[in-house]
């Protein structure tokens, strides 16, 4: 079941959408603790009139809420609610209203706790749905935690695994950027429900989906126990756009998979990530590229020259490394300009700046390495035959081609280098968010030939689609399913 969950402080609001829900929502959540006001009668329409199921809920400041009233007051709120005619009121295990749960009769109960600081091991959590489903009146427990480890999302696969035989529904699912595939997952794995938002900066809680990404992107009612995953993994992920691509591709081809975002902040993790929930495949993007090297068992010889790994493949027993990052850039590339003869200027030190000064030079171009600490620029710069040039006087070199393979711009402010800096033929962004970077706006203000990271990405990723499932990525379904993505994000991909 998906729940959407309204934060709306409009009683009139709350009111037009229960009137009028949207499609995919099967009940929806009202936020009584954003409320301006909570009286029933402002806000709900009545239950004949109400074509979904609706959920009460008032949460204090303490559990993440907005609710700053005393315990008389939030139980008058929910009492009120409940003799209006909701279906459903929650109540956070533990306070004083759990005390006396039948007193919400007819409105059946769901008894939550939120853990806002990290997730328990299974079987403390597995002990405390145990607790709470012995509490008197209750009808749905609810356990939330918060992801500070990848492998949190494991651990309610485990919760809900061992509470399957229980003969109470338990909805469970981890918060948080790291807990956000847990989100699209927890139903599939048998929680009672997954929670949704309305749109972006409407989430009641951390790593959020929208209902139309859990519809459209994910199609998360459609997993199955036969369902594929691969996915992207770094720190943070929650920007990529590379989820809405391959997801697109996998509906057009009719192929049972799903592309999951796996946010990890540390590199150690990520193959027993792979391992314990039999991903086929990671796209991999910073701070990893380069680490995850020696975690795979084999590379291919792409991945072994460019020494940096942007795509891991699983076949069941071992991990396999690939690199697709220079090819993403050198297709495009190489329809605008041929590399051989030409000077580029890389900007950056990390793992696509390592991919991409290693191509080049064998492509014939002469490379020249500016980062924004001389150390890692100059490591890179010997490692790869370049040349190390200070940032700061970038400006006075000679180059037909720059390549910003750093995150400068995607603040819609920052550029990579000096205006003086931007100039020479082409100008190549690896950044995609947004689509226009500074630096893109202003080579094309300057009449030069452009590369948006867009074009990158569309790239990389039909080649990564081929290596997770064997087919040829369809490469117009896929740039359409980033433009839309960016067009419901409010961007516009030019």
């Amino acid at each position: 079941m998906i729940i959407l969950s309204l934060v709306e402080r409009d009683p009139g609001e709350v009111r037009r959408v229960l009137m009028s829900p949207p499609d995919g929502a099967d009940a929806i959540e009202v936020r009584l603790d954003f409320l301006k006001r909570r009286e029933p009668s402002e806000w709900f329409p009545g239950p004949a009139i109400c074509p979904r199921p609706v959920i009460a809920t008032c949460r204090l400041r303490a559990d993440g809420g907005e609710f700053r009233g005393s315990e008389r007051a939030r139980r008058g709120a929910l009492l009120a609610a409940a003799r209006a005619g909701v279906a459903w009121i929650d109540v956070e295990h533990g306070s004083a209203l759990a005390g006396s749960l039948e007193e919400f009769a007819p409105a059946k109960v769901i008894l939550s706790h939120h853990d806002a600081r990290r997730t328990p091991a299974a079987a403390i959590l597995r002990a405390l749905y145990r607790r709470m489903a012995r509490v008197a009146g209750v009808a749905v427990v609810k356990i939330v935690t918060t992801a500070r480890d990848p492998l949190d999302i494991v651990t309610i696969r485990d919760l809900l695994a061992g509470a399957a035989s229980g003969t109470t529904p338990l909805a469970a699912l981890a918060m948080g950027d790291l807990g956000v595939a847990s989100r699209i997952l927890a139903p599939s794995w048998g929680s009672w429900a997954t929670y949704v938002a309305m749109r972006d900066g409407a989430e009641s809680a951390p790593g959020q989906l929208t209902l139309a990404e859990a519809l459209a992107t994910y199609r998360i009612e459609e997993i199955d126990g036969d369902t594929r995953f691969a996915g992207i993994t770094g720190h943070p992920v929650s920007h990529s756009l590379s989820p809405a691509m391959h997801n697109a591709a996998y509906a057009e081809h009719r192929i049972n998979f799903r592309y999951l975002p796996f946010a990890a902040p540390k590199v150690e993790h990520i193959p027993e990530l792979i391992r314990k929930l039999r991903l086929r495949g990671l796209s991999v993007t910073a701070p990893h590229k380069i680490a995850i090297v020696k975690k795979m068992h084999r590379l291919d010889p792409a991945a072994r020259r460019l020494g940096a790994v942007n795509t891991i493949v699983n076949d069941g027993k071992r991990l396999f490394g690939f690199n697709t990052d220079a090819d993403g850039l050198m297709n495009p590339l190489r329809l605008r300009m041929a590399p051989a003869g030409t000077t580029v200027a890389i900007v950056g030190a990390g793992g696509s700046a390592r991919a991409l000064a290693v191509a080049l030079k064998e492509g014939g171009a002469q490379v020249l390495i500016a980062s924004r600490r001389e150390r890692p620029g100059r490591d890179l710069a010997r490692a790869t035959g370049a040349r190390y040039v200070d940032l700061k006087r970038l400006a006075r070199e000679s180059y037909d081609i720059l390549i910003n393979a750093t995150p400068a711009g995607m603040d819609r402010r920052g550029m990579p280098v000096s205006a003086a800096a931007v100039k020479g033929r082409l100008v190549a962004e690896l950044v995609y968010r947004p689509p226009v970077t500074p630096l893109l706006r202003l080579a094309r203000a300057r009449g030069l030939e452009t590369i948006a990271g867009l074009d990158v990405l569309l790239s990389q990723g039909i080649e990564q689609y081929a290596l997770f499932t064997g087919r040829s990525g369809p490469v117009e379904t896929m740039r359409q399913a980033l433009a839309g993505a960016l067009a419901r994000a409010g961007e516009e991909a030019s």
